[in-house]
């Protein structure tokens, strides 16, 4: 019996190891393989062209999207399709209409027709009455005089009364909000003073710029011919690119065209992205002190104002 007991513990303890193991492996996987994207475009003629892909784990899964007089995404699984916007519409176009069933109204029986009834014999009529003489209508100025318009001074004083008091309650209300806009500008600008503020403004900065530069491509280049109607702008053009060739260095190579108006550019651009530098640098973000204590006193101040907002409401 205690062999039978230790043996079903055993093969317990066994499968317990390997989902342990295998969750280990998934969250690795999820974490440092990285995901691999590609970005190509051209614009010739004014209509644009995009194709861009995005591939994890030796292509186990990927993405393709592409957008020419129209947009497609694919979704593709061990290369099977999971899904395609394309084909979905198709679908959704080739559904049947829901017939509409027409209601036809039962015929109602008919009703007998009662007789005609009988005609009723004209009266007599007699001698026409004599016509009463019209009373003879005084002139106006004998008429009496109409009553008096009702628009007493009190009403006006009332009106005139409540407009006051309605301009004095929204210039306190404007006084009250200027007050309280004042008071919360000040406190977080005392926020904004102090040591641990500008530390965790300091680290969040640092923090945002290796996000983006975790996420922007690595290798990218813009090619193409472009011209404007007029040759000084292109000339414009040119001179804003050779400005910015110690940032841009070889990655843009644009050939002017001082005589037509010309736009042909192609691009492309290739990076990786991997999951575990962004959750780590959140981490980072999340547990840093000076992080957190300013955090708290955003959520107090926004908490404090909203209170004064409805006490005053």
């Amino acid at each position: 019996m205690a062999l039978i007991v230790w043996t079903i513990v055993k093969w317990i303890v066994w499968i317990l190891v390997f989902l342990l193991l295998f969750l280990l492996i998934v969250a690795a996987l999820l974490l440092f393989v990285p995901i691999r994207y590609r970005i190509h475009g051209k614009v010739e003629e004014k209509k644009p062209d995009l194709t861009a892909k995005a591939t994890w784990l030796l292509h186990l899964v990927s993405v393709h999207f592409t957008w020419n007089e129209g947009t497609r995404l694919r979704l593709r699984i061990f290369g099977l399709p999971v899904f395609d916007s394309l084909r979905a519409g198709k679908e959704k176009k080739s559904m049947p209409p829901e017939e509409e069933t027409e209601f036809v109204p039962e015929p109602l029986p008919e009703v007998e027709k009662s007789p005609k009834p009988e005609r009723i014999p004209e009266v007599e009529k007699g001698p026409k009455p004599e016509r009463i003489p019209e009373v003879e209508k005084k002139p106006k100025s004998e008429q009496m005089p109409p009553p008096a318009a009702a628009a007493p001074k009190k009403n006006m004083l009332n009106r005139l009364r409540e407009k006051i008091l309605a301009l004095k309650s929204k210039l306190t209300k404007i006084g009250r909000s200027a007050t309280d806009i004042k008071a919360t500008a000040d406190r977080f600008l005392t926020i904004w003073k102090q040591e641990e503020t500008q530390a965790a403004f300091a680290l969040c900065r640092n923090t945002i710029g290796k996000v983006v530069k975790a996420i922007l491509p690595k290798k990218w280049s813009v090619t193409g011919n472009v011209g404007f109607e007029d040759p000084s702008v292109t000339g414009y053009m040119m001179a804003g690119l050779g400005i910015g060739y110690p940032f841009l260095g070889n990655h843009i190579r644009i050939t002017p065209d001082f005589e037509h108006s010309v736009l042909q550019l192609e691009g492309r651009a290739k990076g990786r992205i991997t999951i575990f530098t962004l959750v780590r640098q959140v981490i980072r973000v999340i547990a840093n002190r000076n992080c957190r204590r300013l955090f708290k006193l955003i959520s107090s101040a926004q908490a404090g104002q909203n209170r004064e907002v409805e006490k005053h409401g």
